[in-house]
């Protein structure tokens, strides 16, 4: 009990993300990264919040995240809650 407790530390503080980003932040990013190649999500245009369901949906990055991203982690947070993190930024609408 007290594991899932800590995994959804991270969950727990998400809505006050979107009132600490500075409004522009998200914009300003993009439109410095729409200029490299490396970067398609960054193209006008292009939903995150649609790219973001559909990494969910797929799970193309489940077994990247449990073989190399949860190894590096200082607080171990499963796949599973990384996805409901996901969630909870698609509905906190950071990307609108």
């Amino acid at each position: 009990m007290y594991k899932h407790r800590q995994e959804r530390l991270s969950i727990k503080y998400l809505p006050y993300v979107k009132e600490q980003v500075p409004p522009t932040l998200i914009v300003d990013v993009r439109s410095v990264r729409q200029e490299l190649s490396v970067c398609p999500s960054a193209a006008e245009g292009i939903d995150v919040n649609d790219l973001l369901r559909n990494i969910i949906i797929d799970g193309v990055y489940k077994e990247d995240y449990e073989n190399t991203t949860q190894v590096l982690l200082f607080e171990k947070v499963t796949y599973d809650t990384a996805v409901e993190v996901l969630e909870e930024i698609i509905d906190v609408g950071l990307f609108k």
